[in-house]
């Protein structure tokens, strides 16, 4: 499935590319990510965007998530609490959120509840992880994902994560997940006067 976005312009030396499955959840994550990054970054910068599937978006598929990034109807809105606990060597945390959709479709849902706890525990420059996440929304099946990993800190304000992610082990359309992440904290974002 090719970017709606025009072709880039030829300074341009990335792109995005996401791999995916036509799964009820995946076309809601899908169409998900693909609205944010291009109401927030692509409205921009106009990266070009490919999507890999396994042939399994059909052409209708494709036409629908085409037309939720060109003005799908209605907003999302939602709400998110998060609270972290450090203690030591121990942290953990929990999240909480609901978002609701104003004009409900095939993929996006009315509401999406989800559930998360996670638990760390550094030892020197490295931190094994854990985490949980309980889904919930309107007309797809619960799910239940875990996740774990490693965290390296290089640097103070430099780490690299290398984590599984279990994803719907409880649910439908179970799937397993490598995933790199680099953390890096830039301090205070303003400078005082």
């Amino acid at each position: 499935m090719a970017s709606p976005s025009p072709p880039s312009s030829p300074l341009v030396r990335a792109a995005f590319v996401i791999l995916t499955r036509a799964t009820p959840e995946r076309v809601v994550y899908l169409k998900s990510t693909l609205y944010f990054l291009f109401l927030r970054f692509n409205a921009k910068f106009r990266y070009p965007v490919r999507v890999l599937h396994e042939g399994d978006f059909d052409d209708r598929l494709q036409a629908e998530i085409r037309a939720g990034l060109r003005g799908d109807a209605g907003a999302r809105y939602g709400a998110s609490a998060i609270a972290r606990y450090d203690s030591g060597r121990h942290s953990g945390g929990v999240t909480f959120s609901w978002t609701g959709a104003t004009a409900a479709s095939s993929t996006n849902p009315a509401g999406t509840f989800d559930f998360g706890a996670g638990y760390g525990y550094a030892m020197g420059k490295i931190t094994p992880h854990a985490n949980w996440v309980w889904e919930r929304s309107t007309g797809i099946e619960r799910q239940m994902s875990f996740f774990e990993g490693v965290e390296y800190q290089v640097t103070d304000p430099f780490a690299i994560d290398f984590s599984v992610q279990h994803l719907n082990v409880v649910g439908g359309g179970r799937d397993t997940q490598f995933v790199v992440g680099i953390t890096v904290n830039t301090g205070h974002l303003h400078h005082p006067h």
